[in-house]
């Protein structure tokens, strides 16, 4: 068993066939299959399963490819580690990040980033809000963009941010000075697709349970969502962060009570996070704090 055949196991599983994982790692559809048969020979067990669709992990191959995500990563620290007795910050870091995020936060803090750090080989990936957190679980990403406090992972405070209701300029909702889960039971609500857990069991909550309540569309794009709401398909719940300059026809209003929540950087666990991995944290806080988004200063 050597390095390389561990990268092809994550290769084939996260491209999802072989050919895709060849060309992910510059390699031949045929090497590719002749690696990964060779290490099910060596372990004795059979760890992908090919059919039309795809690859498929057995019960085996799941089980080896936590472990061997988690030894992929000790790997990376140490190249990093040694790099970083040079003098040298470089290597490999992914981030994982879903919507609906501040596209002013989330560039902020990549180009800051890339502009101090320019050897380092920043690998984004975007997701739903359980996606990300599942893949700072299992050693998917180095650092997930996350709900903070989130389970299974450590985090530290990036943003506090409120979900505001977005509508027409002409909805009636223009008379008010806040929004009540009461106000929202006539309305078809429109949901961000990331934080759909999030929004509808907090307005269930705040409505004490109402079924009334109309989950009407789960969207993943923002500008999907303000283009509907413009059109007056619903009311939409939106991060204040993630608000355009220029409403362009619509109001948005805080709910009532305010519905406030917080975002944070997410790791598995910060002892043995990636030295790569705890300097964009750092840089991330840094810009994030600089630039309004936690208006009390440093994150904790």
């Amino acid at each position: 068993m050597n390095l390389s055949q561990l990268e092809l196991l994550v290769a084939v599983v996260e491209t999802g066939n072989f050919s895709d994982a060849a060309d992910k790692i510059g390699l031949t559809q045929s090497a590719v299959s002749h690696g990964l048969a060779k290490l099910e020979t060596e372990l004795g067990v059979t760890l992908i399963e090919r059919g039309r669709r795809g690859v498929s992990l057995t019960g085996a191959g799941q089980e080896v490819l936590v472990h061997t995500r988690e030894a992929l990563v000790s790997l990376e620290a140490i190249r990093q580690a040694a790099a970083a007795s040079r003098g040298v910050s470089a290597g490999r870091m992914r981030l994982g990040a879903a919507y609906p995020l501040s596209a002013r936060l989330l560039v902020g803090i990549l180009g800051e980033f890339q502009r101090q750090y320019p050897d380092v080989d920043l690998v984004y990936f975007e997701g739903t809000a359980r996606e990300v957190e599942e893949w700072v679980a299992g050693s998917v990403v180095d650092v997930g963009i996350v709900l903070h406090p989130t389970p299974n992972a450590e985090s530290r405070l990036l943003v506090e941010d409120e979900i505001c209701v977005v509508f027409p300029a002409d909805h009636r909702f223009r008379r008010l000075e806040m929004v009540s889960a009461e106000e929202l039971v006539r309305e078809p609500l429109i949901i961000p697709k990331s934080g759909f857990k999030l929004v509808t069991e907090t307005l269930r909550k705040l409505g004490e349970g109402d079924a009334r309540l109309r989950f009407q569309y789960t969207v993943s794009d923002p500008r999907t969502i303000f283009l509907m709401a413009r059109e007056g398909l619903g009311v939409a719940f939106m991060p204040r962060t993630t608000l355009p300059d220029d409403l362009d026809g619509l109001m948005c209003l805080p709910m009532d009570p305010p519905f406030h929540f917080r975002v944070g950087l997410g790791v598995r666990s910060w002892e043995t996070a990636t030295p790569v991995a705890k300097l964009f944290t750092q840089t991330a806080e840094a810009w994030a704090a600089s630039h309004g988004f936690l208006p009390h200063g440093r994150p904790k």
